[in-house]
């Protein structure tokens, strides 16, 4: 199947988005909305202000409450001399860091959140990397450090705690001693107009020159919350991930003058008890 062109790709995600934010109401005013993307695009003041007045009904009505979120990372520990060969590794580890920020998120938001599904946050997130908003040629390359765009969907019973988030620019989450080596800054703030703008921008990378080239070979967009299937998934990734790094550990200690035989050891039971429950 051909991949979407990068019109046709945000409006499927702004359409997503307002059917998801049209339907989860006390009382739903719509069963779906579809937004052509001429009209999305377009820059005329009648078509702008029609746009936002969907927009704003749609979410005056709702049990959401759309924020647009930025994660930046210090830290993506990847060594990379190939990237067309490590990107896999490369993205899955970002999106990995990425997820134990949101399930955090989620543990300060509310009590016992896998109890509560209809509270969690929804998010719709795109990989992107510094540049491009001023080219679509930006590169990508072995000392990038990416980011998350985010559209989240903040239920209005949580919209005030995720509010203080937002007020002390989530200092609780980045100094948090499980995140702080790795998340540099968490920044949100509400959209209160063209959300198809908001989703345009998020992704952006998705029109990249060299994205282009493999973006349906790398996870380059992600959603929150995700099933328990795809949570199996997501760790199978993670411990291949991990046992990757170590192999690549083990060759290069092999390979050192300076050998540290107790992480040497360490590693091998590690890769040890992984194969021997395979």
């Amino acid at each position: 199947m051909k991949p979407l062109d990068y019109d046709d790709f945000t409006t499927a995600y702004t359409n997503m988005i307002l059917n998801k934010i049209a339907t989860n109401s006390p009382r739903p005013i719509v069963n779906s909305v579809v937004l052509h993307r001429d009209l999305l695009k377009s820059k005329r003041p009648d078509h702008i202000q029609y746009k936002d007045t969907i927009y704003k009904n749609l979410v005056t009505r709702s049990n959401y409450r759309p924020y647009f979120v930025t994660t930046t990372f210090k830290y993506i520990p990847i060594s990379a001399t190939d990237m067309k060969q490590q990107y896999r590794y490369f993205t899955e580890y970002t999106w990995t860091q990425y997820s134990k920020t949101y399930r955090h998120l989620m543990s300060n938001l509310t009590n016992h959140y896998d109890d509560k599904p209809h509270l969690q946050p929804i998010t719709y997130d795109f990989f992107d990397v510094p540049g491009t908003r001023d080219s679509r040629y930006a590169r990508f390359v072995e000392t990038t450090i990416p980011h998350i765009h985010s559209v989240y969907l903040i239920h209005k019973k949580e919209v005030s705690a995720f509010q203080y988030h937002v007020e002390t620019e989530f200092r609780l989450i980045t100094k948090h001693h499980s995140l702080i080596d790795y998340i540099q800054t968490i920044h949100a703030k509400p959209i209160n107009e063209d959300i198809h703008k908001v989703v345009s921008y998020c992704s952006k990378f998705y029109d990249n020159y060299y994205a282009i080239k493999i973006r349906d070979e790398y996870p380059l967009f992600n959603q929150f919350p995700i099933t328990d299937e795809q949570k199996q998934l997501l760790k199978s990734d993670r411990d291949n991930l991990r046992y990757q790094q170590i192999t690549n550990r083990i060759f290069q200690q092999s390979n050192s003058l300076f050998v540290d035989q107790d992480e040497m050891k360490r590693m091998r039971k590690e890769l040890k008890e992984r194969y021997s429950h395979s």
